[in-house]
């Protein structure tokens, strides 16, 4: 059987129909399929190959057409004017195409110079049946720079067809004078090797993509590199990325990986190569961003974040693929934080790509060598921070000032913090000084190091850890002394306060790191604190508790059987308390007391100097007395006996992760 396609123009598309026909050679299936192309002339038919408005003009017809399957040229077999009441309509153009899956047909048109003047591209299924809406481009060759601002420029944003332009010529040709209005859609198409570079008269960026623009970058048989110009940098601090998207529906692709943002230096500005926000999307599909930076001008509230990307107030930055960095140092972004991105209340998705430094551990930036999240959202589902990327500072893969980080993926490995031996030194892989930090999958490691603590992550008192898998942050060093997690004082998943996160060194659950358990646990905040001094019950029973970390949950349950019916005891209050949306609330043991007590010292928590009655009972008189702690003494804190129909202050604690 063969399959005949028709391919229907009308209002710019092409709709293809697949019909079933008896081959008349084979009488046999065949993998192939008769497509007819009919181009007509009325609504936009004309317009469409840039010939101006339609009418009976038939120059059109005497296109040369090429249609491709999969990039492989296909044989047209007949083209024929249409012809109604006398007047000639449009062109009919038959071929024969292979069928089958994920196909790609292109269909290219050529006037009689040999210029291309339209395009249509599409990627489906050619199959019996099937209905393919197909847009056919309109598409302009051009030579330099002069003359892609010629042709994009003066046409303004009445025009609102989508447009091709493809690029060719000598790369001295390309020198970018002025920058460019994006206001529609247009897409720069390199089929030879460009460089387009800044030309010293150029004060501004290469191209604003502005409201309803977007500006899709790629290559065919080509390369095509947006050079900066470093050396002769712009003289004004005004929007000087090389890319700078704004406006809603404002976007920018890059396609794939023969396109490179590079060399660039902007003055008081953020983002080194692309500045994105005020509603504008970028995605990135592939290509290279590296060796940009931004730097201060003379008043240092302008400018010097994101050396690679910035996405500032309701900018959305996609990475599905591509590189943003280098292997080599030549390659790496520079920011004063953030140098590769910097989210400043925008959104970032990376589901792929590689964010990275260079093969030495080259100081790019004071924070966030890879990301720096200062409001917004950061979601990591997949890719790689790392390796190489290094701080003389804080965070050396990512670092959360605020707004929240959620890592449902990937990998944050081979990051380093720097410490110049005043500060700085924190969270190889992760720090978070404010916002939230949001861990359900991926891994931090292997080898992030840190000067002063925290290899894998930092958790400063300010931040907030709504989850953490302390068994996927691995292998990472502080001061090269194993160190994985360091997240004392900060918020915890039950709105408490950390303040434990290490081995126990015992067989209770926990998680395990390098063959060793972690266990971390939090306390609920001084709003939830007891106030008043509550009897722990069961006197001149024993109930068989421990001391050890990790022992305060089956404790807790230990004494609740032993007290059923005793109303307002110590361990009623802790199960009783549902907080921060968590209901697993426990009496903490001796040895946890104590640890919680380092909270009191440094000032956080809320504690009372007071005694707190724990969950252990005295090891010389089991059945009468119970341990608790002073938190009013100097450190070592001392220890004291209370009878258990006494009893003591008590804060509630969990183990979040």
């Amino acid at each position: 059987m063969k399959k005949n396609v028709f391919f229907l123009l009308t209002a710019a598309s092409i709709c293809i129909i697949l019909m079933a026909a008896c081959s008349p050679w084979t009488g046999e299936e065949a993998d192939m399929a008769m497509i007819t192309l009919r181009l007509g002339s009325t609504g936009t038919g004309r317009a469409l190959v840039g010939l101006g408005s339609p009418g009976v003009d038939p120059e059109y017809v005497d296109f040369t057409y090429k249609l491709y399957v999969d990039n492989v040229v296909q044989t047209i077999s007949s083209q024929e004017p249409i012809i109604s009441g006398g007047n000639i309509t449009g062109v009919a153009i038959s071929a024969t195409v292979p069928t089958g899956n994920n196909k790609k047909i292109t269909m290219e048109a050529f006037d009689s110079t040999g210029a291309l003047r339209a395009l249509a591209e599409w990627d489906g299924n050619i199959a019996v049946g099937a209905s393919i809406p197909i847009t056919m481009t309109s598409a302009t060759v051009v030579t330099s720079w002069v003359a892609l601002e010629g042709e994009i420029n003066p046409m303004g944003p009445s025009l609102t067809r989508p447009e091709i332009f493809i690029l060719r010529g000598n790369p001295a040709d390309w020198d970018a004078n002025l920058p460019i209005a994006i206001t529609r859609d247009i897409t720069l198409r390199a089929e030879d090797n460009i460089e387009i570079k800044r030309d010293g008269s150029n004060p501004s960026t290469f191209f604003f993509v502005s409201s309803g623009g977007k500006l899709t970058l790629e290559t065919s048989g080509g390369s095509l590199i947006l050079d900066g110009n470093k050396n002769n940098p712009p003289p004004s601090s005004g929007p000087n990325s090389l890319i700078y998207v704004s406006g809603a529906g404002s976007r920018l692709v890059i396609k794939d990986n023969g396109v490179t943002l590079t060399n660039n230096k902007t003055r008081g500005n953020h983002g080194g190569a692309v500045r994105i926000e005020n509603s504008g999307t970028f995605e990135m599909l592939g290509g290279t961003i590296s060796n940009n930076e931004t730097e201060y001008d003379s008043s240092p509230s302008n400018g010097g974040n994101g050396g690679g990307v910035y996405v500032g107030s309701g900018g959305t930055f996609n990475m599905i693929n591509g590189v943003i960095g280098g292997a080599n140092p030549a390659d790496i972004n520079w920011a004063d934080d953030g140098g590769g991105v910097y989210v400043d209340g925008g959104i970032f998705t990376m589901s792929g790509g590689v964010i990275r430094g260079a093969s030495t551990y080259t100081n790019i930036t004071n924070n966030g060598g890879g990301v720096y999240v200062n409001g917004g959202t950061f979601n990591m589902s997949a890719g790689v921070i790392g390796p190489y990327n290094a701080v003389e500072g804080d965070g050396g893969g990512v670092y959360v000032n605020g707004g929240t980080f959620n890592m449902s993926g990937g990998v944050i490995s081979e990051n380093r913090s720097l410490t110049d031996g005043v500060s700085g030194g924190h969270g190889g892989g992760v720090y978070v000084n404010g916002g939230t930090f949001n861990m359900s999958a991926g891994e931090i490691g292997p080898d992030n190091r840190a000067d002063i603590n925290g290899g894998g992550v930092y958790a400063a008192h300010t931040a907030t850890i709504a989850n953490l898998l302390p068994a996927n942050i691995t292998d990472n060093l502080y001061n090269f002394e194993s160190d994985n997690i360091s997240i004392i004082g900060a918020t915890g998943p039950g709105d408490g306060i950390i303040f434990y996160c290490d081995d126990p060194g015992n067989v209770n659950p926990g998680f395990i790191i390098n063959g060793s358990k972690k266990y971390c646990l939090e306390a609920a905040p001084a709003s939830e604190d007891s106030g008043v001094i509550l009897v722990w019950g069961a006197p001149g029973i024993v109930v068989g508790t421990s001391d050890e970390i990790g022992t305060g949950h089956s404790n807790t349950q230990l004494i609740r059987a032993a007290v059923i019916g005793t109303p307002s005891t110590a361990v009623q209050f802790c199960v009783d308390l549902d907080y921060g949306g968590k209901q697993d609330w426990f009496l903490p043991s001796y040895d946890e007391l104590e640890w919680m007590y380092n909270l009191h010292l440094d000032g956080l928590g809320g504690f009372s100097n007071a005694y707190y009655v724990s969950s252990t009972e005295n090891d010389s008189n089991p059945a009468l007395y119970v341990l608790s702690l002073n938190f009013s003494s100097a450190p070592p804190p001392s220890s004291y006996p209370e009878g258990k129909n006494i009893g003591g202050r008590v804060r509630p604690i969990r183990a979040p992760f």
